[in-house]
């Protein structure tokens, strides 16, 4: 069908009009332009002017089209098919390492109390505790010896009974 559109038209009369042809109609050329051609209207950069033919052939043109339709067609079935896959695909990791994630979050939340800054939680650290008493009594025997020992007192060599 699509031969049978182009037999009437002699070689000569072919050749001029392809070297005739203004470039922005050469989309489907060549093999190479043909692809080209294929690959941006997947991302539906396409000018379908392109494709016009510049004589009348009704029939090649509708076929032109109609192949490329089902082609853009089944290129977003395919690449839909192909993101749901990977979608799915991620999914099931996520859902297969949620209990290790689980884990390490309840761990990780456990190992924030066990630190030596705050024994109990939130609500109740502003009440001092008797680590923290501990820790303030240390500070201030420090912050004593360290005073006395610029003076030239020894504070560790001295017993507290």
């Amino acid at each position: 069908m699509i031969n049978s559109s182009t037999q009437n038209i002699p070689i000569k009369e072919l050749i001029r009009m392809e070297e005739s042809c203004d470039p922005k109609y050469r989309s489907c050329e060549s093999l190479y332009n043909s692809m080209e051609t294929l690959f941006w209207s997947s991302f539906g950069i396409i000018i379908l002017e392109q494709l016009d033919i510049v004589e009348s052939h009704g029939p090649t043109k509708w076929t032109g089209r109609t192949i490329l339709g089902c082609y853009c067609c089944c290129s977003v079935i395919v690449l839909l098919n192909m993101l749901i896959a990977m979608m799915s695909n991620s999914y099931q990791d996520i859902f297969n390492q949620a209990d290790v994630e689980w884990k390490f979050a309840r761990s990780k939340l456990w190992i924030e109390y066990f630190d030596d800054t705050a024994t109990l939680p939130p609500p109740f650290n502003m009440i001092p505790s008797p680590k923290s008493l501990f820790y303030c009594v240390q500070w201030c025997l420090e912050s004593i010896y360290q005073s006395n020992r610029t003076i030239g007192f020894n504070f560790r060599s001295t017993r507290v009974s």
